[in-house]
Formats: C-alpha cells, sequence, structure tokens
C-alpha cells in the first residue's frame, strides 16, 4: 500500500515496512528503509537504490555528535 513517501506492507492489522517506493515502482523489489544516519525521526534511506525519504515526522534540526 502506498502511504506518501513510501510503501508499507498490510499483514491482517499490522503494517510492515516501510519499503522503498523507487524500488517498488521501478523493479517491483520490496527493499524495507533504514533510518538515515546523522538524521533525527523521520529521515529514511534505502540502501539499495539510495535513495532518501522524509515523512511527515521528519524535523529539520540537525543531530550533533558527541565524539
Amino acid at each position: 500500500v502506498y502511504e506518501a513517501p513510501y510503501y508499507w506492507r498490510n499483514e491482517g492489522e499490522q503494517k510492515d515496512g516501510p519499503f522503498c517506493q523507487q524500488c517498488y515502482d521501478s523493479a517491483k523489489e520490496q527493499i524495507r528503509l533504514q533510518h538515515h544516519d546523522g538524521y533525527g525521526e523521520g529521515a529514511w534511506e534505502c540502501k539499495n537504490c539510495k535513495s532518501d525519504f522524509k515523512d511527515k515526522n521528519y524535523d529539520r534540526t540537525p543531530r550533533s555528535h558527541v565524539f
């Protein structure tokens, strides 16, 4: 099921995902998105096609790294 900006797989009343929109639309591959390192909530990346996704929960505030 497409729910901008990515896909989910419905399994009964549970949602599984999110999955990459680019990979599914171009090759019907269900590639699970990963949280985008260095960004807060709502930022995702596809390790397969390298696409970036930001959803409605995205916070533009950069995360500081503690060394």
